[in-house]
């Protein structure tokens, strides 16, 4: 009887172990059920955010591929669609990664992989007296090109032009500072660039690479209020046309051009003329050797009193009619270094120097001139004269060649007499 109890109580305790095994096992099952779940959650979840972001970089790919975008662009992803991105200062390191463009926005360029603000070419201060002022600003149809203007640090967009010039109306009487981003990368020609600019006062130019330079006529023309020109860093060596380069810069007081090298210069006519304020011009270092015209050079540099030309080979200089026309202020001058073989032209040449006492031209080869009008006219205070070299043509024009000089010593040589002597009355001929 105790046997069989004891078998029954046996039997409840295998038949508990039974019933928490199998509740925990139901328990387990249950949490793998769960964590099979939530890995199927994330799962979709991943689904549902990642992959819409890897279709729509893949389809940008497609895109990358077919898209080929202008310089200056460059393809970056958007919200809305891909497209050609215009670089900027805050993108230009994509723009620049991107290898579709060299340039950020025309201010910025990216230099070593970092993009960094370029320094404007040419800056600039311009005076308006009048409200509401029109002024021309710079040439707009020479062969470089003008990237941007800015005006007091705003840039200007859509800037008008008349003739062939941008200009811009000053809102109100006073000065302004005027920038200019000028690409020079295919431009040979710098002519007539600030022509009748008459309200610039200042100008310097930076990082100004002129070494393919070989027009600069008229670039100043007609720069009256212009008082101030500093142009230490042009390379002119291609230069060949200068002429009327600082025609009518009435208030530039001083000039130094000790750095141009004029060893291509052909053409110098009225280069400097009307230049009124001028004291103080250096050119002490030109190399004119292939001028060929130098006509009214100097005419009106009313201020000038010396020059310094004594490296002056002219041997190829055709003309030098008014090449000192009317600078009376002149009181010396030294041509001794001149070679006028091949000159034609020397009307007026001297015409109104009435402050010149002496001048001496015996070394003048005056064999080709056909005109030598005027020549000596007004030169009032002239009192010793050395044209003892000097050969005439027949029917050279001689007028006035020495009207309003009296009491002068002029040498000359026997062979001219007959020339010389009825337009001289009122001086002393001696012979060489």
């Amino acid at each position: 009887m105790e046997t069989k109890k004891n078998e029954n109580i046996k039997n409840m305790d295998n038949n508990s172990e039974i019933e928490i095994y199998n509740k925990e096992k139901v328990i387990k099952d249950k949490k793998l059920i769960i964590i099979i779940l939530l890995i199927i959650l994330v799962i979709i979840l991943f689904i549902i955010i990642f992959l819409p972001i890897y279709l729509t970089r893949k389809k940008g790919e497609e895109k990358n591929e077919k898209i080929e975008c202008d310089e200056g662009y460059f393809i970056q992803d958007d919200e809305i669609e891909n497209k050609c991105k215009k670089c900027n200062l805050d993108n230009c390191k994509e723009c620049y990664d991107s290898k579709k463009c060299k340039e950020c926005n025309f201010s910025y360029k990216v230099i070593n992989g970092i993009c960094e603000k370029q320094v404007y070419s040419i800056v600039a201060k311009y005076k308006t007296i009048d409200d509401n002022e029109e002024s021309i600003l710079i040439k707009k149809d020479g062969n470089y090109l003008v990237k941007e203007v800015n005006i007091n640090g705003k840039d200007i967009i859509n800037l008008p032009s008349i003739y062939g010039y941008y200009y811009y109306n000053f809102p109100s009487s006073g000065e302004y500072i005027v920038s200019f981003l000028i690409d020079l990368e295919n431009c040979d020609s710098l002519g007539e660039m600030f022509r009748n600019a008459i309200n610039l006062i200042e100008i310097s130019f930076i990082n100004f690479d002129t070494r393919n330079i070989k027009n600069m006529s008229s670039m100043f023309y007609g720069c009256d209020s212009l008082n101030s020109l500093n142009l230490s860093n042009f390379n002119t060596y291609n230069v060949n046309d200068m002429s009327f380069m600082f025609y009518f810069c009435g208030s530039l007081i001083s000039l130094d051009l000790s750095n141009f090298n004029t060893y291509n210069v052909k053409n110098m006519t009225e280069m400097f003329e009307y230049c009124t304020s001028l004291i103080s011009l250096e050119i002490s270092n030109f190399n004119i050797q292939n001028v060929q015209y130098m006509l009214g050079m100097f005419e009106n540099c009313n201020y000038l009193t010396s020059l310094d030309l004594s490296n002056f080979n002219s041997q190829n200089v055709q003309s030098f009619g008014h090449m000192f026309y009317n600078c009376y202020s002149l009181t010396l001058l030294n041509l001794s270094y001149f070679n006028t073989q091949n000159v034609e032209d020397m009307r007026s040449m001297f015409d109104n120097c009435y402050s010149l006492t002496s001048l001496d031209l015996s070394n003048f080869n005056t064999q080709n001139v056909k005109d030598m009008y005027a020549m000596f006219n007004n030169c009032s205070s002239l009192k010793y004269l050395d044209i003892s070299n000097f050969s005439i043509i027949r029917n050279t024009n001689l007028g006035n060649m020495f009207y309003g000089i009296k009491n002068c010593t002029i040498k000359i040589n026997a062979n001219i007499t007959n020339y010389i002597q009825s337009l001289s009355l009122n001086n002393k001929l001696i012979y060489s």
